[in-house]
């Protein structure tokens, strides 16, 4: 099995995250863990409740192909 290196990105200073802000960050987290794959390398972005973009996630099969990015 390959080494699996997972980098996620939130910038979390819009209205989605207003008040209580750790449920919109699980549930941006939880929708983008369901895209990691072990066999090739992912990014995608993320987006808030309101469907604006708040960042990505990145996963790495390699520490090579992390280390060039």
């Amino acid at each position: 099995m390959s080494e699996v290196t997972i980098h996620i990105e939130v910038c979390t200073d819009n209205d989605a995250f207003a008040g209580s802000s750790d449920i919109e960050l699980t549930r941006i987290v939880q929708d983008a863990i369901q895209h990691i794959n072990t066999k090739k390398c992912v990014s995608r972005k993320l987006f808030d409740i309101n469907g604006n973009r708040v960042g990505q996630i990145k996963s790495y099969v390699d520490l090579e192909r992390y280390d060039n990015d």
